[in-house]
């Protein structure tokens, strides 16, 4: 018909069919009052763009299928966020005209903290068109349409920052997002964005590894889904998630590391085979307790969040077989209980790593416990920090200062892995290394009863199931590194 020529009618189609089948992916879920709401502001000098509330229901909700495909992987089942919904069922989006001009949302080529201008005046913005951008029991997430092309071909004013604390949060992201992240069809476009024109980023040509860093990626697609991942890792943010940078890479890791960049070869895995982005475990464990992921049928009250103890004092890190532990004891006489405690290590600006967790029972209103780790690098930040959860999501942080020692540290092995999601009968490809100029002993175990040694092997799995891949690294001196990769296996191979 001549009617699904015009593409508007055509776009319009393609995402309500879209919000079908998702909520038939997704099924039937009771809906929390905890949801993510969407802001898109537009300061005096600029435009909304053409069709952008299709644009958000296409990224929202590839963001949210996302997240429940990994949470399913990770062994909780297909948890995800709710969103606020319009009428027309997809997600409400709230038009804010701002008197600022673009200007005054400027951070510079790339702004990734949440300081600055484009922070500050979004979130004044939210506040001036009658929202709370801090309200309980909701995150937004805040497109601002401030970007803007030089005549280089640069792109400026990329923004893309996100944090969050108990039952709420804020993300705000460029209107860039909406641009390549929204279009249901550029995550296909394989073309070199090299001397492209696109109207919707600027009115001059695209010039490779200027007009966006080279990490993003040399085509099209990879930028549109460097956009997705870029919001998937900031509304992780609102949800409590930190950075971690366990067995991650560029295109291919995890979605609060560098690995959000590779969303494309989870979204279209036989399309792109080297590429995979996946949600960490301590991340899985934490989304597992946030009340927006849990869907209760009322609120959860907040309570007191648990008490820390710290055991190890502050100074010079004591080694044992070579692995360094943090002793403590979390409480909480009036909470739920105690479910979750992550360790983590400072990286400069971009904040803290996870390089170790613990899990309870959930029930334990005051726990004793050693964590472990031998993910020490004496070259960082000597800043640790202890998170502590209960049952409910409840958060609590101790910052302690600790100095690793340089020597007498067992390995770090780093586990690389094709992809964390297979069927049965594909091979899956393990890669295990560790950064020191020695000689290392390595061995695998399956989660299948089978094993295997070296520091490259291939594995099939033959049955369906949520496998714990482990890796074991033995250096010359006898002392013992391990690390671990979830891996979901369904079906038959193709």
């Amino acid at each position: 018909m001549a009617v699904f020529k015009n593409p508007a009618i055509r776009s319009l189609v393609w995402v309500a069919l879209f919000w079908v089948l998702a909520a038939s992916a997704l099924g039937a879920q009771q809906k929390s009052p905890y949801r993510v709401r969407i802001a898109y502001v537009i300061p005096s000098d600029r435009q909304p763009q053409a069709n952008y509330r299709l644009k958000a229901g296409v990224l929202l909700e590839r963001v949210r299928k996302f997240y429940a495909d990994q949470m399913e992987r990770n062994g909780f089942g297909r948890m995800t966020f709710d969103c606020e919904s319009g009428q027309d069922g997809g997600p409400e989006v709230h038009l804010i005209r701002s008197p600022l001009k673009a200007a005054a949302f400027a951070d510079g080529t790339q702004a990734k903290y949440t300081t600055g201008k484009a922070w500050s005046s979004a979130f004044q913005a939210m506040i001036d068109g009658g929202f709370a951008p801090d309200a309980a029991g909701e995150v937004w997430l805040c497109f601002v349409e401030a970007q803007d092309q030089a005549q280089d071909g640069s792109i400026r004013n990329d923004v893309s920052q996100g944090a969050g604390r108990f039952g709420n949060g804020c993300a705000i992201c460029s209107g860039l997002a909406l641009t390549l992240g929204g279009d249901p069809d550029l995550i296909r476009d394989d073309r070199n964005y090299g001397n492209l024109v696109l109207p919707a980023i600027g009115p001059h040509p695209l010039l490779l590894h200027i007009s966006f860093p080279s990490y993003q990626g040399d085509d099209v697609s990879s930028l549109a889904a460097c956009s997705v991942g870029a919001v998937a890792h900031e509304l992780g943010h609102c949800f409590l998630l930190q950075h971690c940078y366990l067995d991650d890479a560029p295109h291919c890791g995890n979605v609060m590391g560098n690995g959000f960049r590779g969303w494309r070869g989870y979204f279209l895995p036989s399309r792109f085979p080297d590429e995979d982005c996946r949600l960490d475990r301590p991340s899985a464990l934490i989304l597992s307790l946030n009340p927006f992921f849990r869907k209760p049928s009322v609120p959860i009250p907040y309570s007191a969040p648990p008490m820390i103890e710290m055991h190890t004092p502050p100074g010079d890190m004591h080694l044992s077989h070579g692995a360094f532990s943090v002793s403590f004891t979390a409480s909480e006489p009036a909470g739920p209980g105690i479910s979750l405690a992550i360790l983590e290590n400072g990286l400069g600006r971009d904040g803290v790593g996870v390089v170790a967790w613990k899990e309870f029972d959930g029930k334990s209103k005051k726990v004793h416990a050693t964590i472990e780790t031998n993910a020490v690098n004496p070259a960082l930040n000597d800043t640790w920090r202890l998170t502590v959860l209960d049952s409910s999501g409840n958060v609590a942080y101790q910052t302690l200062k600790l100095k690793a020692p340089r020597y007498g540290i067992a390995p770090h092995p780093i586990l690389n892995v094709s992809r964390t999601y297979a069927k049965v009968g594909d091979t899956v490809h393990f890669r295990g290394s560790v950064q020191r100029p020695l000689r290392f002993e390595y061995g695998w175990s399956f989660g299948d009863g089978a094993a295997g040694e070296g520091p490259a092997i291939d594995h099939v799995f033959t049955k369906p199931g949520l496998y714990e891949v482990r890796l074991t690294a033995t250096d010359p001196g006898g002392r013992i590194g391990q690390i671990s990769q979830f891996i979901w296996v369904e079906g038959k191979a193709n």
